[in-house]
């Protein structure tokens, strides 16, 4: 039976409102873990994790706004040149964690980031790439550097998809990361969390200098 949940606004952006059920129950957040593949040719052992237990179940989200133009989610491809726009932006940048397999991702970008990135209202806000932590690929580093996809993943310790990690224009990790994904319905409140303390912590970087 479930206990008695308290209900209040929540105002994540200026024009949407969240009404939010609190339940003294916990909710596990969706996540694929890793599973042994001899393709992936990979000495890292990817170790089961606790994954985020919330107590925060439910929310009704406003339509956010359609923009005709095709979207699509920007794969990580010269982290150094991201540095730049993003120290431009005074934003953080979110490395999205990824797996071609991987059923949660795909619910996550078409729930959560493609709608995000037409709207618009995250334009200014973060800067989003994804990569595919299993890839042999390559990219440029954030010091310029070529680095496969992978060794970014384990540089950062990623062992379930999807993973949000959010970085300064060094690849510092300036916000609490987001692990997994399990509906839209309070994903979005720990998205702006995420987003606004790592803005805080380059806003008084800036205040600083």
């Amino acid at each position: 039976m479930l206990t008695p949940a308290k209900f209040f606004l929540v105002s994540l952006r200026p024009d949407k409102l969240l009404l939010v059920s609190i339940l003294l129950s916990g909710l596990l957040v969706g996540a694929c873990l890793a599973e042994n593949d001899t393709d992936t040719d990979t000495d890292t052992d990817v170790a089961p994790v606790d994954l985020l237990s919330v107590d925060l179940l439910a929310a009704e989200v406003l339509p956010s706004k359609v923009s005709p133009a095709k979207i699509a989610i920007a794969t990580a491809t010269d982290l150094r040149q991201d540095a730049l726009v993003a120290r431009q932006m005074s934003a953080p940048i979110m490395l999205y964690f990824s797996d071609p397999a991987c059923g949660y991702c795909r619910k996550l970008e078409k729930e959560i980031f493609l709608p995000m990135l037409r709207s618009g209202d995250y334009q200014d806000r973060v800067l989003l790439r994804k990569i595919s932590w299993l890839s042999r690929g390559l990219l440029n580093d954030f010091d310029g550097s070529k680095q496969e996809l992978r060794a970014i993943a384990q540089r950062y310790h990623v062992q379930v998809t999807p993973t949000m990690i959010f970085v300064d224009e060094e690849g510092t990790e300036i916000a609490k990361r987001i692990l997994g994904y399990n509906g839209p319905d309070f994903f979005w409140f720990y998205l702006d969390r995420s987003i606004d303390e790592g803005q805080a912590v380059l806003l008084k970087r800036m205040q600083k200098n």
